[in-house]
């Protein structure tokens, strides 16, 4: 949605994100080669990516069509094709403008994941393209995340993590019917639990805290 000016096709933007502080154009992202889209990275100053607009389309019930104006005016609505860095959630500025920073929206901000499972596909090509799905699939779904997605991946095992059960079982179906990879094994879900202390409480000595879950003592 534009918020004021236009976007045209063929427009340098910048995008940034309140939650997120991506290097921005060169500077140093200290990429260790193990990259992709692991966990997002701590909240920051907006960071920046230069990004050029290819073109603008008109969304209307699952059809998309080029914009007859060949701009996107205050309160319009399109989508835009080109992009390589910018997820959900960005601010688009223009990139002349020195004061974009200051007027970045509130974005997208999601909960915690709760759950966790591994991917495995059959193959080291299958693998190959399940992680650079997963990495496409994190970018567009800021509650999505990816570890071992990175050029390393045919080496180390793919976690994916996300806010349930119901959510992870999309993914995969995604990955199946959208990017054609068959044959991808889930395994069994690790729940994450967290526990805070609720009040005070007295003690006369030391005691030990002991939780059952699943038939294990934790």
């Amino acid at each position: 949605r534009v918020y004021s000016g236009s976007l045209k096709a063929g427009d340098v933007v910048l995008c940034r994100n309140a939650h997120d502080n991506r290097p921005a154009d060169g500077a140093d992202d200290g990429d260790d080669g193990d990259g992709g889209a692991d966990a997002p990275p701590p909240a920051g100053d907006g960071g920046g990516r230069k990004e050029r607009i290819s073109s603008l389309l008109d969304v209307a019930g699952g059809l998309f069509d080029r914009v007859a104006s060949g701009s996107c005016g205050p309160g319009g609505v399109c989508a835009i094709v080109g992009t390589k860095e910018c997820r959900t959630g960005d601010t688009l500025t223009s990139a002349s403008d020195l004061e974009a920073g200051e007027r970045l929206l509130a974005g997208v901000s999601p909960p915690p994941p709760v759950i966790s499972v591994r991917m495995e596909a059959r193959t080291g090509d299958d693998t190959r393209r399940l992680a650079e799905a997963l990495a496409i699939m994190a970018v567009e779904d800021p509650s999505l995340v990816v570890t071992g997605a990175g050029k390393a991946a045919a080496h180390r095992p793919l976690v994916v993590s996300g806010l349930g059960e119901l959510h992870v079982e999309v993914t995969a179906d995604r990955i199946r019917r959208e990017h054609g990879i068959e044959g991808v094994t889930v395994g069994p879900p690790s729940v994450e639990y967290r526990e805070t202390l609720t009040g005070p409480a007295a003690t006369d000595g030391m005691h030990r805290f002991e939780r059952t879950v699943g038939g294990v003592v934790l």
